[in-house]
């Protein structure tokens, strides 16, 4: 993932369904890889309010659709369906990371979120 997040996605959204302190870690831990690599991250809106207003750049999923290079999905599967319907008509791609219970298809754990 590092020589993709340095050479095709700069700008990178982050948007969630799923709560809790274990996805919260998920999501801190992922702002600070992406900011260690010179990305801007843009959170959707009700994510930036569940972490507690930290100094993000946040915005409707019609921004992040419009703006993003690429959207992080962190919950389950359910998350990650409903982030590709919506960011399928921006042509964005979207990348999820498994913080459900079955993880078909959000199938990279948050232990491998820096390598993957």
């Amino acid at each position: 993932m590092t020589g993709l997040v340095r050479d095709n996605f700069r700008n990178i959204g982050i948007v969630s369904g799923s709560d809790g302190e274990q996805v919260r870690y998920s999501l801190r831990h992922l702002v600070h890889f992406l900011h260690g690599r010179g990305c801007t991250v843009i959170v959707d809106n009700d994510l930036h309010e569940e972490l507690g207003g930290a100094p993000l750049q946040a915005g409707t999923r019609h921004q992040l659709g419009e703006s993003c290079d690429l959207v992080i999905v962190v919950g389950g599967d359910g998350c990650l369906l409903g982030a590709g319907r919506t960011f399928s008509r921006y042509g964005v791609p979207v990348l999820g990371i498994n913080r459900g219970r079955l993880g078909f298809l959000t199938d990279i754990l948050p232990a491998e979120l820096e390598s993957r």
